[in-house]
């Protein structure tokens, strides 16, 4: 996935992701009891954005997504792997579960709306810092770009730039700014960042 969307990066200078428009979280063992799934497997939708690809193909909240595009989801890694592949404007085919009903569905997946967001004072490790999707210029799965920098700040003193695209935080993977705020939060001394950069990879240690 990464060497995938490096390679874009280097030939297309941005990376252009669709966006289908869902929350989601993997089905546990009880929820897959209550939802009446013979295992506890797929991605659960917790909620449809207004106006979003996903409302337009008729997805709801507490479908449960079992394949895209002919291959099967058992968690939601699968599809954010899948959707970090998607470009903007392609037909995603759903395959769900609803009431105990399979049936498919068809997206045309679009570009999302801006999803810029400025670190805020309770995070001073990125202090300074604007983040954004990748795919507002997400990836649903792609990482986040650093938008904007204080170079004087701590993320900027130690090397982070605009236009790097943060891949992972402490080892976890992220595709979303709030995700990155979440691992920071809990992390108060010191960052280990992966990020994208031209045509590599590299780390960068906050602290």
């Amino acid at each position: 996935m990464a060497k995938l969307v490096m390679r874009e990066l280097i030939d297309r200078g941005e990376i252009e992701r669709g966006q289908l428009g869902v929350t989601i979280q993997d089905v546990t063992p009880d929820l897959a009891e209550a939802l009446g799934l013979d295992r506890p497997e797929g991605a659960l939708v917790n909620q449809v954005a207004a106006g979003s690809p996903a409302e337009t193909a008729g997805i709801r909240a507490s479908d449960v997504i079992v394949g895209v595009d002919g291959e099967p989801v058992g968690r939601v890694a699968d599809l954010k792997l899948h959707m970090g592949l998607a470009r903007i404007g392609s037909q995603l085919q759903s395959y769900l579960v609803r009431n105990g009903d399979t049936m498919q569905l068809t997206a045309e997946l679009t570009k999302p709306a801006d999803q810029r967001l400025s670190v805020p004072a309770d995070v001073p490790l990125l202090a300074g810092v604007v983040l954004e999707a990748t795919d507002t210029g997400p990836s649903d799965a792609a990482g986040v770009r650093v938008a904007d920098i204080d170079p004087d700040g701590p993320a900027g003193r130690a090397g982070l730039s605009v236009g790097d695209v943060i891949v992972s935080v402490d080892q976890q993977p992220v595709d979303a700014p709030n995700e990155v705020l979440s691992i920071a939060r809990s992390s108060p001394n010191a960052l280990l960042l992966q990020v994208m950069r031209d045509s590599g990879m590299i780390f960068i240690a906050i602290v």
